[in-house]
């Protein structure tokens, strides 16, 4: 085995075993992606308000009542 090839074979392996020193900045689940994508308005009142859909609920139902 000439030594050309095998400098080759432990290039070819660490080109392989290669890893990227990546640090994320956010991280996000698909089903946050997906609400927002939907409705975006929703997703505001869920994840960034912290308003529950029930707690809006209740607040349409008292101003219908008011008004009606």
């Amino acid at each position: 085995m000439p030594v050309e090839e095998t400098e080759e074979k432990i290039d070819l392996c660490k080109k392989l075993s290669f890893k990227i020193d990546f640090s994320s900045k956010a991280t996000i689940s698909i089903s946050r992606y997906m609400t927002y994508k939907e409705c975006p308005r929703k997703y505001y009142f869920k994840y960034i308000a912290k308003i529950d859909q029930d707690d809006l609920l209740d607040y349409y139902e008292d101003l219908s009542e008011k008004r009606g």
